[in-house]
C-alpha cells in the first residue's frame, strides 16, 4: 500500500511540473503579447532552452527585433532554427524570410525556398502563398508556372487574400492555368472582400471593361472608390475616369454602395 501511493504521489508531482511549466509558458506568451518583452525574454528563456518550440521562436523574435535584449540576428536565427527543426510551422516561415533578406544568416534563396517547403507542406497558407512565387519567379528553384499556381491556389483555398489576388492574376494572363477571365474576377473578388485593394482596383477595372463580369459602371466606381480610400495609388486616377461615364444619381448611388460595403467589411458589395 506505502508503495502504491508513493507510486501515486510520484504521478501527482508530475502533473504539477507540468501544470507549473505550462503556466510558466503561459505568462511569459501573456507578457509577450502586452509588450513586456524583458519579462517575457526570462520567463520563456528557460523554456527554449529545455526545448519548448513555441518558447524558442518567441525568444528568438525577441533577439532578432532587438525587443527586451539586445539585437542578435545570429541568436534569433540559432533559437528560430531549433523550433523550425521541431516542425514549429511559424518558426519554419520565419526562418524562410531570414534566409531570403539575409538576416541573422546567409541570404539564400534555396535555403528560403527549402523552409517554405516544409511550412507549405505543414499546411501554412503564408507559405505556400511565399513557395508558389518562387516557382513563378524561379527564385531559388527552377522556374515552373504549373507548379507555382498549384501552391498558389492551396493558398487561395484557405483564404490567403494576396494569394487569392496572384492566382486571379494568372488567370488573366495565363500563367500556369487557363487563362480565364471569369475565374480571374472570382478570385479578384475574394481578395477584394478581405481588404485587398490591388484586388479591388482590378475588379473596378474588369467591371468597366466588362471583362469577366458584366459591364457595370456603378460597380467599378464603387471598387475603384474603395481601393483609393484604402490607399491604392492608382485608383483614384481610374474612379475619376468613370465617375465621368455617371450622372449624379449614378455617383450617389456608387458612394452609397461603398459606405454600406465599408460597413460590412466588404461582404455583400453589390447592387
Amino acid at each position: 500500500m506505502k508503495r502504491s501511493f508513493e507510486k501515486s504521489a510520484a504521478v501527482l508531482a508530475l502533473f504539477a511540473a507540468f501544470a507549473v511549466g505550462a503556466q510558466g509558458i503561459d505568462q511569459g506568451v501573456a507578457k509577450y503579447e502586452s509588450g513586456d518583452y524583458a519579462g517575457a525574454l526570462g520567463d520563456l528563456t528557460p523554456f527554449a532552452e529545455q526545448g519548448d518550440a513555441t518558447a524558442q521562436t518567441l525568444v528568438g523574435l525577441m533577439y532578432g527585433t532587438g525587443q527586451g535584449v539586445e539585437p542578435d540576428g545570429a541568436a534569433a536565427a540559432m533559437w528560430i532554427r531549433r523550433a523550425a527543426d521541431q516542425e514549429h510551422v511559424q518558426a519554419q516561415v520565419i526562418l524562410a524570410r531570414m534566409f531570403t533578406r539575409g538576416a541573422g544568416v546567409t541570404a539564400d534563396l534555396g535555403e528560403a525556398a527549402s523552409w517554405y517547403r516544409r511550412a507549405a507542406e505543414n499546411g501554412d497558407a503564408e507559405a505556400q502563398s511565399s513557395l508558389g512565387a518562387m516557382y513563378v519567379g524561379g527564385h531559388g528553384v527552377i522556374q515552373d508556372n504549373s507548379e507555382g499556381a498549384a501552391w498558389i491556389r492551396r493558398a487561395a483555398h484557405q483564404g490567403h487574400s494576396h494569394a487569392q489576388f496572384n492566382l486571379g492574376a494568372m488567370h488573366v494572363n495565363g500563367l500556369g492555368v487557363t487563362a480565364d477571365s471569369m475565374e480571374a474576377a472570382a478570385w479578384y473578388l475574394r481578395a477584394a472582400e478581405q481588404g485587398h485593394t490591388s484586388a479591388q482596383y482590378n475588379l473596378g477595372l474588369m467591371y468597366f471593361n466588362g471583362d469577366g463580369v458584366a459591364q457595370d459602371n456603378i460597380m467599378a466606381h464603387v471598387w475603384t472608390t474603395l481601393a483609393s480610400a484604402y490607399g491604392h495609388e492608382n485608383a483614384a486616377t481610374a474612379r475619376d475616369t468613370i465617375a465621368e461615364q455617371l450622372n449624379s444619381t449614378g455617383i450617389y448611388e456608387s458612394q452609397e454602395l461603398a459606405l454600406n460595403c465599408i460597413e460590412q467589411r466588404f461582404q455583400d458589395c453589390a447592387r
